[in-house]
Parts: structure tokens; C-alpha cells; sequence
């Protein structure tokens, strides 16, 4: 089965806590971008994902180019 690819937008607390209880457990989800005004969330998001699963995610702090990405299906 092919993986959902998937971005983060937004990783305060709502969203730390998203990838720590859902998306690093789901099987069938593929991280591939993260984006946060702060990059420190960022870099604490990858490296949860990465440690976690084999996905390594793009950061990027303009949500916008995220939204633009072809290989995203969800945000």
C-alpha cells in the first residue's frame, strides 16, 4: 500500500502533540513537510518524525510553498 503523504503546518503544542500520538504511529502516513514560523519547532518536529519512522521532512517556515508542494495530499 502506498503511504499518504502528509504536511504539518502550525507545531506548537496542538501540533507537537499530533505527531507524537498520532501521525509517528500511523503506518499508512509518510511525513514529508513540517512548517512553523519558529524553527526550533521545526528541528524538534523532524527530529521526533525522524527518530520515529524513516521519513525525513522538509522544513520550511512560509507555509505557502507547502501548500503549493505536488507531493502533498494532506495537510
Amino acid at each position: 500500500m502506498e503511504k499518504v503523504k502528509i504536511a504539518l503546518i502550525g507545531l506548537g503544542n496542538r501540533g507537537s502533540s499530533l505527531i507524537k500520538d498520532v501521525f509517528i504511529k500511523l503506518k499508512d502516513v509518510c511525513v514529508v513537510a513540517v512548517s512553523d514560523s519558529y524553527m526550533d519547532r521545526m528541528d524538534d518536529a523532524v527530529k521526533i518524525i525522524s527518530e520515529a519512522t524513516s521519513d525525513i521532512p522538509i522544513k520550511e517556515q512560509d507555509y505557502h510553498r507547502i501548500l503549493e508542494r505536488k507531493d502533498v495530499e494532506a495537510v
